[in-house]
């Protein structure tokens, strides 16, 4: 946001200087269409790509029109619903080239959609990415270029669908040629900024947990032949990464933040009980399963094997169906306590001693921090990443991993639970008690009241009159 701020204050003044380089239009929006793709898995949206040409040279400033396109798919991702669609369209002529991002989500109401692209214009709840579409006019006017929108708003029978055009002259005619860079220039900080993004925005429901979806393993292994042997028996069924020894392993693992590890015992550089005790007692990665692989069969290296918190052993040479096996069963497992911890989350306050686990631990701290916090209208997951101490993206996925569920969900229900304890206790305003559980719209709050509990809270107080 403060960096789209400054953007937005250096184009308005006219003290952003574009660098304008002839480069392939369609390979650049195509990557950055590309970094979305996990996001569409996720809710299950229909993310089409489509070009009239395999390749359309433009002259553009790379890095500003990155920014363009990550705000309108962004936007796009928001404010499409599971199972939506999303379409990124190119079409050229001798003149011009003509990019559409479609979305079949809420849509903009008639009466806001001329001021869609004012300084800090908010569409009721949804906030978008603050100056984004702003600075994305003011980005796409530095090309000489035209952005406008058409919409047509959800109905109760009907999905809205709304189209952000793009339209940039061919050539370089209309160009300043001071502006025009004999090499390109892009900085490579968009592509952080979608990794990083607030994940929740996007995201309704787990990546990796619901039955449809194939689980993630990684192998770490530095014997090329049987890794690949564990591969191709895995591929099938699970979406497989491979790392060739136990510091790669460790990087892959916080980056990816698999169901599942398989790894050897000896290998180079760090070997598998180092890399298995790192990832037992980083809470980032706790969670996650372990199976050890070893050559050694005598009872001592189990024992060390286990002591590292390994969750099972696997003496070479195995079949595959022993290893399926293990990996079942760990995953029904695995299973099992999200369904332990969700339920543990239900009921107020985890307890935790000197034997609970990493993961117990982690959401006793968790649950404290919301409790604490329920009225604070900021909480949510930068704020919460900020007093845990743990990325935006490896918070959203630990707390997934956990439970299976969306970690805004959960703070969702908790605030509409303590506002059923405080009605409960004879509080009759819903304005006052929406405030007090972190909710700054009554009428969203009464909304998403009935939709957990099927009464509007005005009816629920009635009711409990009786």
């Amino acid at each position: 946001m403060v960096n789209e701020l400054l953007d937005f204050r250096k184009a308005d003044s006219g003290n952003l200087h574009p660098h304008f380089f002839q480069e392939d239009i369609v390979s650049a929006l195509k990557e950055i269409f590309n970094h979305f793709q996990t996001i569409a898995e996720a809710k299950n949206i229909q993310y089409t790509f489509e070009s009239s040409d395999s390749s359309i040279l433009v002259y553009f400033d790379r890095n500003q029109m990155e920014k363009v396109f990550f705000n309108l798919l962004s936007n796009a991702f928001k404010f499409t619903q599971n199972d939506g669609s999303i379409s990124l369209k190119i079409a050229s002529n001798d003149q011009q080239v003509e990019i559409t991002v479609t979305d079949n989500g809420k849509g903009i109401a008639i009466d806001t959609i001329d001021d869609i692209f004012k300084n800090f214009f908010q569409v009721g709840q949804n906030i978008g990415t603050g100056i984004g579409l702003a600075l994305s006019k003011s980005l796409v006017e530095l090309h000489k270029g035209k952005i406008s929108v058409t919409s047509k708003p959800e109905t109760a029978n009907e999905a809205g669908k709304t189209t952000f055009t793009v339209v940039l002259q061919l050539g370089k005619n209309h160009l300043n040629e001071s502006d025009i860079s004999p090499i390109p220039t892009i900085e490579k900080t968009i592509y952080q900024e979608i990794d990083d993004y607030d994940a929740e925005v996007f995201i309704e429901n787990p990546i990796i947990d619901d039955k449809d979806k194939k689980a993630h393993i990684l192998i770490v292994e530095d014997n090329d032949d049987v890794r690949e042997f564990i591969k191709q028996s895995l591929e099938n069924q699970y979406h497989v990464y491979e790392s060739k020894n136990g510091m790669e392993g460790w990087e892959n693992a916080i980056q990816t933040l698999p169901d599942l590890i398989i790894s050897d015992v000896m290998m180079p550089i760090m070997d598998g009980l180092e890399l298995c005790k790192k990832l037992k007692t980083d809470v980032r990665t706790s969670h996650i399963p372990v199976i050890m692989l070893t050559a050694k069969s005598a009872q001592i290296h189990q024992i060390h094997g286990l002591q590292h918190g390994a969750d099972a052993y696997i003496t070479k040479p195995f079949s595959d169906q022993i290893l399926q096996l293990n990996i079942r069963n760990l995953l029904s497992l695995k299973a099992a306590l999200q369904k332990k911890y969700s339920e543990q989350l239900s009921k107020l306050p985890i307890i935790t001693n000197a034997d609970s686990s990493q993961d117990e631990i982690f959401l006793q701290k968790l649950q404290q921090i919301i409790e604490n916090n329920i009225s604070n209208l900021d909480l949510d997951l930068s704020f919460i990443t900020s007093k845990i101490g743990m990325s935006k993206t490896v918070l959203y996925k630990k707390f997934s991993a956990l439970t299976n569920q969306s970690l805004s969900e959960y703070i969702r229900a908790q605030r509409l639970k303590r506002a059923v304890e405080i009605f409960q206790k004879g509080e009759s305003s819903v304005t006052s008690v929406s405030l007090q559980v972190g909710f700054n719209d009554p009428q969203y709050f009464s909304r998403e009241f009935k939709k957990t509990y099927g009464i509007t809270p005005t009816n629920y107080i009635r009711n409990k009159k009786q």
